[in-house]
C-alpha cells in the first residue's frame, strides 16, 4: 500500500501521538531497602553501644561463641581448605 492510498480519518497535519513503553528494570536505580536498612542500623548501635558500655560482657559472650563455633564448626573450616 503506497502512501497515497493510506487514510488518514481527518488527521491530516496532526502529529501521531504513542505512550513510550516503560523503562526497563535494569536502567532503573537501585534503591535501598528501608526496613533492611533499618534493621541493620539497629543492630549495629546495639552492638557497639554493647561494646562501648560493656566490655567484660561483651568479651566473655564474643569468647564463648567463639570456642562453641571452632569447637562445632570446625569440619567446615576443614571441607572449605
Amino acid at each position: 500500500m503506497s502512501q497515497d492510498d493510506q487514510t488518514t480519518d481527518g488527521r491530516e497535519g496532526l502529529p501521531v501521538t504513542a505512550d513510550l513503553p516503560p523503562e526497563p528494570v535494569s536502567a532503573r536505580t537501585p534503591t535501598t531497602d528501608r526496613v533492611v536498612f533499618g534493621v541493620a542500623a539497629v543492630l549495629t548501635l546495639a552492638f557497639v553501644v554493647w561494646g562501648a558500655t560493656a566490655t567484660d560482657s561483651l568479651e566473655s559472650v564474643s569468647s564463648d561463641l567463639l570456642e562453641g563455633l571452632i569447637h562445632n564448626g570446625g569440619w567446615a573450616f576443614m571441607l572449605a581448605a
